[in-house]
């Protein structure tokens, strides 16, 4: 089994003259931040799945206006838009005026990736809207899928957010040259 961990890199938190020494961090590794404002509200693993949610610092998981969610399916080799195909329709099925569209596919740093807009328009389960934008990556040891959602109708400063945050969501690995790694601190969550 590879040596796959979360790297929370918040700049922020990151201070030149640091008491705790950084690490490397070692395998395979999702590199996502921490948005401005929003803190760790949940997190599981569940199998072979890991799953963390991110809400802002004023609000849970459970009553939330925004949201970005990650999942790490271990060991699994997914094509970027079959998952998103399958979003697509997952949502469809719960949300009868559901749509969702692909925004941008490629590579990035090695690995293929789909970006993917989704819409409800009225969830029946909560009664407001969702949107979120969603990015899947194909890696080496885990297939990754990050999702930026809104329950409101999302301004242009939302989406701009969303999609910044999910600009910057990279995979490393250590042992392939040229996707080497970051030196991290740890980011601890209170």
């Amino acid at each position: 089994m590879s040596h796959l961990r979360f790297a929370l890199l918040v700049s922020a938190l990151l201070p030149a003259a640091s008491a705790i020494a950084d690490s490397a961090m070692q395998g395979e590794n999702l590199l996502r931040a921490l948005p401005h404002g929003y803190k760790i509200g949940y997190q599981t693993r569940q199998g072979q799945m890991s799953m963390s949610e991110m809400v802002p610092s004023d609000e849970s998981v459970e009553s939330w206006t925004s949201m970005v969610t990650t999942q790490v399916f271990h060991g699994a080799r997914i094509p970027a838009d079959a998952f998103q195909q399958r979003l697509a329709a997952n949502l469809s099925g719960a949300c009868s005026s559901a749509n969702a569209v692909k925004i941008d596919a490629g590579e990035e740093d090695g690995y293929t990736y789909a970006l993917w807009q989704h819409v409800c328009p009225l969830n029946p389960a909560t009664g407001k809207p969702e949107h979120f934008w969603s990015k899947t990556i194909e890696g080496n040891d885990a297939f990754y899928s990050v999702q930026f959602a809104f329950r409101h109708a999302p301004s242009e400063r939302d989406t701009n957010l969303a999609l910044r945050h999910l600009a910057g969501v990279r995979l490393c690995d250590s042992r392939i040259r040229g996707r080497d790694c970051p030196n991290v601190r740890p980011v601890h969550q209170d």
